[in-house]
């Protein structure tokens, strides 16, 4: 059998490669998210083949001849946050303990050094045995982000009308208004300096520099998604 580590970009790969990463990344899910329904093939088709001007998010992939044992992705920004990088490696449970994430780590660091990014983040699921790993590793537990789910099968719809037909005397000095895409230039400026607020939110000990949004990212967002 032989191993080999593909560098992909998945703009341009072979849409048969992203679909077996899929496939692999379906288990990925299963594993750390169970009760999460999987991510379907064309919104993922179109996360990959679509991405800011701004960003740039390389995979690699580890290959035993023709079957998947492994992956791995990065990121990082190319106008903000230029000592921060991201990355994420993931090998399949019965094939670990054989070196091949420290294979793909590898290659996803040297990478990450060569675009000079000096810091990397990565998370694990809590209560997973990644977490000692990455302590072994002498990574630091930065920064704690709790996910809520909300079923909407079980939304108590009686209580939401309740809160809209208050909404006159709770929040009289308060309206809400719908947006669809192209913003208004004049929204796009204080939409932005909205998200500057984010910046003031605790971080703990992540060590992140503050990045911020501008009428000429978001407008190059509203080209990605349409």
């Amino acid at each position: 059998m032989t191993t080999t580590l593909e560098l992909v970009d998945t703009r341009t790969a072979p849409e048969e490669v992203l679909v077996a990463m899929h496939e692999y990344y379906i288990g990925v899910g299963r594993e750390e998210l169970p009760d999460d329904p999987p991510t379907p093939l064309a919104r993922r088709l179109l996360n990959w083949r679509h991405w800011r001007d701004t960003e740039e998010a390389p995979r690699w992939i580890l290959w035993e001849d023709d079957e998947i044992i492994g992956v791995g992705v990065s990121w990082y920004d190319l106008e903000q946050n230029p000592r921060n990088g991201f990355a994420r490696a993931h090998v399949r449970a019965d094939r670990r303990g054989e070196g091949h994430a420290r294979t793909i780590a590898v290659a996803m660091l040297e990478h990450l050094l060569e675009h000079g990014r000096t810091l990397v983040d990565t998370y694990v699921v809590e209560g997973t045995e990644h977490g000692g790993l990455c302590e072994a590793l002498g990574m630091k537990n930065a920064y704690r982000e709790k996910v809520s789910r909300l079923v909407i099968a079980d939304v108590d719809h009686d209580l939401l009308n309740g809160w809209v037909d208050r909404a006159p005397e709770r929040a009289s000095e308060y309206h809400l208004i719908t947006l669809t895409t192209p913003f208004p230039d004049h929204v796009i400026e204080q939409y932005s300096d909205l998200l500057y607020q984010m910046n003031t939110a605790p971080m703990e000990d992540f060590e992140y520099d503050e990045e911020f949004m501008t009428p000429a990212n978001w407008r190059n967002i509203e080209q990605l998604l349409e």
